[in-house]
C-alpha cells in the first residue's frame, strides 16, 4: 500500500494499446472499470529513470504495431519461466508469441521453463536455459558469423 503523499498517475495499458490515465487513491490503489477480455498492464508515468524507459518499452513491443512492423524474415524466440508472476505465469509471452504469429510469421519458438519465474538465466536450471538459447542461435543462424 502506498500510504500517504501525492496521486500517482498509470496509464491503463490493454492489449499494447493506452486505454487511459487513472491516479491512485489515498490507499494506493487504482480503480479500473469497463474491463473485458485482454491483457492489461499498468505503467507509472511519472516513474523514475529507467524504469519510465522500460514499461513504455514493453507496452511498443507489445502493441500491434509492432507485431506488424517486425520483418517477417527475422526469425523470433520468446523465453520465460511458467512460474514468472511478471509473465502472467507464461501466459503473457506466449500471447506475444501468439500475436506476432497471427501477424504473419512463421519462424517463432515459445518455451516456457517449467517451475522458473522471472530471472530464468540466473535461476537453478539456468544452464538449460543458456544451452537452449544457444542452440536455437544456432539453428537459426545458417552459418552466418
Amino acid at each position: 500500500m502506498r500510504g500517504t503523499g501525492p496521486p500517482v498517475l498509470f496509464n491503463i495499458i490493454k492489449d499494447g494499446q493506452i486505454i487511459g490515465t487513472e491516479a491512485t487513491k489515498a490507499d494506493g490503489s487504482i480503480t479500473v472499470t469497463d474491463v473485458t477480455v485482454g491483457m492489461y498492464a499498468f505503467a507509472e508515468v511519472s516513474a523514475p529513470a529507467p524504469y519510465a524507459t522500460l514499461t513504455e518499452l514493453a507496452a511498443t513491443a507489445n502493441a500491434p504495431a509492432t507485431y506488424r512492423a517486425t520483418p517477417r524474415s527475422v526469425p523470433l524466440l520468446f523465453i520465460s519461466g511458467d512460474a514468472d508472476p511478471v509473465g502472467t505465469n507464461g501466459k503473457g509471452v506466449a500471447q506475444a508469441a501468439a500475436s506476432m504469429k497471427q501477424a504473419g510469421h512463421e519462424n517463432v519458438t515459445l518455451k516456457l521453463y517449467k517451475a522458473m519465474r522471472h530471472e530464468i538465466l540466473n535461476e537453478i536450471g539456468k544452464e538449460d536455459v543458456y544451452n537452449d538459447i544457444l542452440q536455437w542461435i544456432e539453428q537459426h543462424n545458417h552459418g552466418k558469423a
